[in-house]
């Protein structure tokens, strides 16, 4: 209607298409132009590809998705509209001890988000009386998971936490 107090606000779009390097070029893109402010970027390696970038134009950024602890531990001016690893994972690993779990196996895709958080929830169930009884990545895109299940099985956990998405999570549960 009237903008932001009274200035007009225009949407700039730019696609990073979830690459950290078609990121760094959207951004060096955004950078050279009048923006204030980017709302964007999904994911702790497109948003690092970015980071520098618009920091050093004085570019608000806001990472939707990001959650990986190095983008804060890096000091530059960053908000977030989800909880970092460490935060995801200590509350992971709560809600499995208080579902009183014994055995527990986690899995994960080896993305950047799945596996800091799978790391970071074994972090914070180590030396909680459970036990660890599979840890390890399956490959995002296959379509035969068959061999990551037999090992599932033979682990015998009580309880399976996969930190992939949702695309690998249905194959696993449709091929268990």
């Amino acid at each position: 209607q009237g903008g932001i107090n009274g200035k007009k606000i225009e949407v700039v779009v730019e696609d990073d298409a979830g690459d950290p390097r078609s990121a760094a070029l959207a951004a060096q893109k955004l950078a050279s132009s009048d923006v204030k402010a980017v709302i964007g970027t999904y994911g702790s390696a497109v948003t690092e590809a970015s980071q520098n970038i618009y920091d050093e134009a004085g570019i608000l950024q806001i990472a939707t998705g990001s959650t990986s602890i190095r983008l804060s531990e890096k000091n530059l001016p960053l908000f977030r509209t989800c909880p970092r690893d460490d935060a995801q994972g200590s509350f992971a690993a709560e809600q499995l001890l208080k579902k009183g779990f014994k055995r527990i196996a986690l899995l994960h895709d080896n993305s950047s988000y799945a596996k800091g958080l799978a790391d970071q929830t074994k972090k914070c169930l180590e030396g909680k009386g459970v036990e660890i009884v599979f840890f390890d990545a399956l490959t995002a895109g296959e379509r035969d998971y068959t061999a990551t299940l037999t090992k599932l099985k033979a682990a015998n956990p009580d309880v399976i936490f996969f930190t992939g998405y949702y695309t690998e999570a249905g194959m696993l549960l449709r091929q268990k």
